[in-house]
């Protein structure tokens, strides 16, 4: 669908046209130019039929021309008579050429030559960087919304699973066409009665037409999933959006998504309304930002305004040559590059090296560390402050955890070797989905050294967690189970049941499991350890072994696990 005039029209608010009459004072136009922040008006003769068009540059050049005062000087002594008209209808791209050669391209009626509007260089860039707003809007609103689902389901995966399939795989429009075609077509009695029972319905519905070989992630979804992800937890939406009706949030979410759409697939032209709507919402979530959840790891920053003095920090975790190797090379490159962040690098190349993997900083903090003032879109823009591999603090391996921009506080985690992590675990993944008889987890990656992959359940309640984890710090890999029913009781009766079968598990799977019942959380674990030293930073040779071990070992660790979980099932 092409982009016309009138859709630029549309998108601004119109004002009455203003003109300079063929016989008026030069500044009498002047005077409108100046009250307006005009830069040219459309010259009017009789019958108000268009003549030309005057500009500041035109009236400056008949000046020096003629010699003259201003105020003898007329609008027909300083206009110029061949000027690029267009219609409503015109397509705009057509008409930008003629803008750019003449600087403005006066809107003539359809009827005649009257003109009924003017377009101009800034009106051009006014009206696309108005639609690349609204692409940065719509981006930071989806961010946002997966932003709170991560949180809203945090500790919930197995939950969060479910509900992805349910919103992606059972859409609501095509399970009514499946019930609708049902209730259409001739069945015998007995099943007729049968297909009465939603169960059954479902069950067939999921059989035909449920993708089970390779599942969603949160990535994969649309706006439209994410919508109806956040809006299940209820709870969630009432304690973070201020007790908001859960219908007023679907209003305003679905009037977004109806935009996104238009914008998408081309559907209509957007207007100013859209762009306000758009904004609204943005500013909206911004000022209900998804909490910030507890770290799980023991190297957190104080929650203090000051500055954390070394000795006061924890005893790092991290392989202290590692991070010596690695804030060495950071040196080296940022020699080249000194640009205005370096000392923001620096800072945190500092409390990596401390041992410290997360961090709150105040933007006003971040200036003083630059001795610089952030630019404006990092407080209007949270796509600004995105984890891609140009950004300073990506380059020494730390990442934007949570940013809100309202109150002006970013939290950063570390997060060595990145890249490395999320393409070792995604190979690993995919080539466990091949051979598994179980459903493999895709999670969203963010380049932590460990990750889920499956889920064993009890009597189809979620009980534990399968995952695979480097340790860095030892230098180990591990095959996992997590226990985990957010019950410390259960998890300890479940964990002390398994370890009364530790003789036979171990010997169906070859060799000693690392057994630890964690009493200080309410999770315990039970692992399976690579017996070689093993760290991402190794030769892909010795990754491609690693990842054929771990492929194998998880398909028998979750067989034998699965079993027992089951046997100690109460």
């Amino acid at each position: 669908m092409p982009i016309t005039v009138k859709d630029l029209i549309q998108s601004r608010q119109e004002l009455t046209l203003v003109t300079a009459q063929y016989n008026d004072f030069a500044q009498t136009a002047l005077d409108k130019m100046t009250e307006n922040n005009f830069s040219q008006l459309p010259v009017l003769g009789k019958d108000d039929n268009m003549i030309g068009i005057i500009t500041h540059n035109l009236v400056l050049n008949a000046l020096q021309t003629f010699g003259i005062p201003i105020k003898t000087l007329r609008v027909s002594h300083s206009t110029y008579n061949k000027v690029s008209v267009c219609k409503e209808d015109d397509d705009l791209s057509d008409v930008f050429a003629n803008v750019k050669r003449d600087e403005s391209v006066v809107i003539q009626s359809k009827e005649g030559q009257k003109p009924i509007g003017i377009i101009t260089i800034f009106d051009m860039l006014e009206f696309y960087s108005q639609r690349a707003e609204n692409i940065i809007l719509l981006n930071n609103i989806e961010t946002a919304l997966k932003e709170h689902i991560s949180v809203a389901f945090t500790d919930k995966e197995v939950e969060l699973r479910k509900a992805i399939d349910d919103v992606h795989n059972r859409n609501s429009q095509k399970l009514d066409q499946f019930k609708k075609a049902l209730k259409d077509y001739n069945f015998e009695s007995e099943r007729k009665e049968n297909l009465k029972n939603e169960e059954i319905i479902l069950e067939i519905f999921d059989k035909n037409f449920v993708d089970k070989k390779k599942p969603k992630i949160l990535e994969d979804l649309t706006l439209d999933s994410f919508i109806k992800l956040l809006l299940r937890n209820d709870e969630y939406c009432k304690t973070t959006f201020n007790n908001l009706e859960s219908k007023a949030i679907e209003t305003l979410f679905e009037s977004v998504r109806d935009i996104r759409n238009a914008i998408f697939h081309f559907r209509r032209e957007i207007v100013l309304d859209d762009n306000k709507k758009l904004r609204f919402c943005s500013d909206w979530l911004a000022r209900h930002p998804a909490p910030i959840l507890e770290s799980h790891s023991e190297n957190t920053q104080e929650q203090s305004e000051q500055t954390l003095e070394s000795d006061n920090l924890t005893t790092s975790l991290i392989n202290s040559d590692l991070v010596d190797k690695e804030v060495k090379q950071v040196s080296k490159e940022l020699n080249k590059n000194d640009s205005r962040y370096l000392k923001l690098e620096e800072k945190l190349s500092k409390l990596s090296k401390q041992g410290i993997d997360r961090y709150k900083f105040r933007f006003k903090e971040i200036e003083r560390i630059i001795e610089d003032k952030l630019p404006k879109a990092t407080r209007e823009d949270r796509s600004w402050w995105s984890n891609d591999d140009a950004q300073p603090w990506v380059r020494v391996g730390w990442n934007v955890f949570s940013i809100n921009i309202i109150e002006e506080i970013v939290t950063f985690i570390y997060i060595p070797h990145r890249k490395k992590y999320i393409e070792f675990f995604q190979n690993l993944l995919e080539e466990l989905n091949e051979k598994a008889s179980f459903q493999v987890r895709f999670p969203y990656q963010d380049g932590r050294h460990y990750i889920t992959v499956a889920t064993i359940s009890d009597r189809e309640a979620p009980v534990a967690n399968l995952a695979y984890s480097f340790t860095e710090f030892r230098k180990k890999f591990r095959v996992e189970l997590f226990i985990d029913k957010n019950d410390q009781t259960k998890n300890q009766e479940k964990y002390e049941c398994l370890k009364s079968h530790e003789e036979e598990i171990e010997s169906e799977l070859g060799g000693k499991l690392m057994w630890e019942s964690m009493e200080t959380r309410p999770q315990s674990r039970i692992s399976l350890v690579y017996e070689n030293e093993i760290l991402i930073s190794d030769s892909k040779d010795e990754l491609l072994k690693l990842k054929e071990w771990a492929v194998n070992a998880m398909l028998k660790f979750q067989k034998v696990m699965n079993e027992y979980v089951s046997k100690c099932s109460f």
